[in-house]
């Protein structure tokens, strides 16, 4: 049976109905939202918000457009696009695979190749937490060595186990779902890092703060070994559960 003319024109204009209806359907499901514009640079403002934080607690989360760029704060985003743009390209260097949504998105910012959007705003103002925190966690991998694996403690954690443990680093973790504070810690019983992970918003952290600030504090507790995440995904540490103070 040969088509019509107009059997021709209906089935294009079917077709073009389809294409039509998936286009409308992908955009509402993957909108494109507009580009957000800044008065500054996005990452010193977030730098000068971080910084005002510091100082004034009680003021977090400053609107970018509200605050001052100083040329801390310009030489602190320098440095921040300086660690990542390194770390990332490291990074890649020495484990491979793909970038994940967030690095991808990082490497993007700090090389100024983002369109930031209203969906990029919380990575703009939780940087330089990030570099904050990162910066700290260098500074425990370099005081610390991996024995996990070789340490006769791994796999007794059935038993709380005694030691004296000297802090080397508090670090303040802000991430969307959770904020908290790590202790990191010197242990007589390895040569790993041990930490203490608390919430922020725990009413005895300022107590604990001070228990650990203690030179030489013995602790009696269940030492479980865990891998780093991220950048120190090679080194491994232990994870102290349920810590007693020893008198």
């Amino acid at each position: 049976m040969t088509a019509t003319m107009t059997d021709l024109i209906l089935e294009n204009t079917m077709n073009l109905s389809e294409n039509n209806a998936l286009t409308t359907l992908e955009s509402l499901l993957n909108p494109i939202l507009p580009c957000v514009s800044f008065k500054d640079d996005p990452i010193a403002l977030s730098c000068a918000s971080y910084r005002h934080w510091l100082s004034h607690p009680g003021t977090r989360w400053l609107d970018l457009d509200a605050v001052t760029v100083t040329d801390e704060d310009r030489t602190t985003a320098s440095k921040i696009r300086e660690y990542y743009r390194g770390r990332i390209t490291w990074s890649q260097l020495k484990y491979g695979g793909t970038l994940s949504d967030f690095r991808s998105k990082l490497g993007k910012l700090v090389c100024g190749d983002l369109n930031i959007t209203k969906n990029e705003l919380g990575l703009i103002y939780r940087l330089p937490y990030f570099y904050a925190e990162d910066c700290a966690m260098d500074r425990v991998i370099e005081q610390t060595s991996d024995d996990v694996t070789k340490n006769k403690i791994i796999g007794i954690n059935l038993d709380k186990i005694d030691g004296t443990y000297r802090l080397i680093e508090r670090i303040f973790k802000s991430r969307r779902s959770r904020e908290s504070v790590d202790f990191w810690l010197m242990s007589d019983l390895c040569r790993s890092p041990c930490l203490i992970s608390v919430d922020h918003q725990n009413p005895l952290l300022s107590m604990l703060t001070g228990v650990l600030a203690q030179d030489n504090i013995r602790l009696r507790s269940y030492l479980f070994p865990k891998q780093h995440r991220g950048y120190h995904r090679a080194r491994a540490y232990y994870q102290l559960g349920n810590a007693e103070v020893i008198f």
